[in-house]
């Protein structure tokens, strides 16, 4: 989970992961958190999608009411532009979870990445009325809220994100809506700050071009997409759905990355 929410470079722990993954399968075959560890490190670190779903689907069949493997699973297939079969099994999840603001959060990310903005506003809401501390609630309150277009309130959330979190999720989607509403000076201002610390610890790449990308800046969006994809940055498991993104996709370079990820077919 580290390179996911903490900013730790992935490769530093990508291969102990599989390993451990891997191991847990080993050891008890019959185990749905062994199969459901494999597949969530397949999908964020492995850049293997067939095989994190295969994965998650035979922690499903293992134990119909692990809740984690469905929302996992349905994280594999919203990422991968299946949205009707994602939002069912997050529907699942949330029936045998239903006091997790984590869940809520991937729910409204479903939601978000299928163009449901306001189904995915009301799945940030939820997470912060289970806890009003949980800093992910307000990442996906701001992104769902910018997507509507209420800029403001937008970024108020990712102002919260930020006090509330020990990462750069808020700051760059502060920088981001700052960039749409038209107030570069300050998103630059924010790009500078985010690059400087870059300099001093990891920051993943990709968050950085989603300021570039909030300020229309195409070359800014794909040279740093470019770093990211040097040091498998996982959030690029975002680009095939990211709505953020949208503005770049008819560029030759955007479906190239893509495939080079593999998260496309040629």
């Amino acid at each position: 989970m580290l390179p996911i929410t903490s900013d730790v470079p992935p490769l530093e722990v990508a291969a102990l992961a599989r390993a451990s993954a891997n191991a847990a399968v080993r050891a008890d075959p019959l185990l749905a958190e062994a199969h459901a560890a494999l597949g969530w490190q397949e999908f964020w670190l492995g850049w293997n999608w067939p095989a994190a779903e295969a994965s998650l689907r035979r922690a499903t069949e293992l134990d119909p009411n692990y809740a984690d493997a469905h929302r996992w699973l349905g994280h594999v297939l919203s990422n991968s532009g299946r949205h009707s079969e994602a939002l069912a099994e997050m529907a699942r999840a949330r029936e045998l979870d239903p006091s997790s603001p984590l869940l809520r959060v991937l729910s409204a990310q479903a939601a978000y990445q299928a163009r449901d903005f306001g189904a995915a506003e009301r799945h940030a809401r939820q997470a912060i009325v289970i806890d009003r501390n949980f800093w992910a609630g307000y990442v996906g309150l701001a992104q769902a809220m910018a997507a509507r277009g209420d800029l403001e309130g937008a970024l108020a959330a990712a102002d919260e994100a930020h006090r509330l979190s020990g990462n750069v999720k808020g700051l760059v989607r502060r920088g981001y809506v700052l960039g749409r509403m038209g107030r570069h000076a300050e998103a630059r201002d924010v790009l500078r700050e985010v690059e400087r610390l870059a300099r001093v610890s990891y920051v993943p790449p990709s968050e950085i071009s989603l300021v570039h990308a909030g300020l229309g800046d195409a070359a800014g969006v794909f040279e740093t997409l470019e770093r990211a994809y040097a040091v498998r940055d996982v959030n690029l498991v975002f680009l095939p759905v990211d709505p953020k993104m949208d503005p770049f996709r008819d560029d030759p370079r955007f479906r190239a990355l893509l495939e080079r990820c593999g998260f496309v077919r040629k």
